[in-house]
């Protein structure tokens, strides 16, 4: 009966450890045996300093961790102990053959999967609200909120060589300025 197992991998070397599986099944022809291997990822979005901008990306969630549907027998054992940046099988409980996933586990994790995580924080601004410039052309800036033009940007008012101008910004790029007691 096949079932989903997780194998232990070396950090950092989960898509080296997954490709070389896949080949090395490819090359014995037993992709009826071995007809998955998954790397756990979820969406994650995140402020880019570098592009200025919010991007999704692909976080590992189990780290060091690569799940593997098989039927589980001498060969497919051997093959996935004798991979290159393979530990173990995660579950292995003293005995001679490793623990299959349960139902339950395996739902959980594909659930983990599919949840995409927004952590790009949430400024709360009020008008009269001092706030700082935290990315842009005007980095480390300071000024005051003015209003507001829709739901993610901000009227802020700069002074930029002695003058008093009104600039938009997203609600990313600032931060609630924080004066530091010395």
């Amino acid at each position: 009966m096949m079932k989903w197992y997780l194998v232990n991998v070396w950090g950092g070397f989960e898509n080296r450890a997954k490709l070389e599986l896949e080949k090395r099944v490819r090359i014995l022809g037993i992709q009826h045996k071995v007809p998955k291997v998954i790397i756990p990822v979820r969406k994650v979005k995140r402020m880019n300093e570098r592009l200025n901008k919010e991007v999704w990306r692909d976080e590992r969630f189990l780290s060091g961790i690569v799940l593997v549907k098989m039927l589980l027998d001498t060969e497919t054992y051997i093959l996935v102990r004798s991979n290159p940046h393979v530990g173990n099988f995660v579950g292995w409980g003293g005995t001679h053959t490793p623990y299959g996933l349960k139902f339950e586990e395996c739902r959980n994790i594909f659930l983990n999967m599919k949840k995409r995580i927004d952590e790009t924080p949430i400024l709360d601004l009020d008008i009269g609200d001092e706030v700082k410039v935290k990315q842009g052309p005007f980095t480390n800036m300071k000024g005051v909120v003015d209003g507001f033009e829709e739901e993610d940007r901000v009227k802020v008012s700069v002074i930029i060589f002695g003058r008093v101008l009104e600039m938009v910004f997203q609600k990313k790029a600032l931060e609630l300025y924080e004066e530091k007691e010395s």
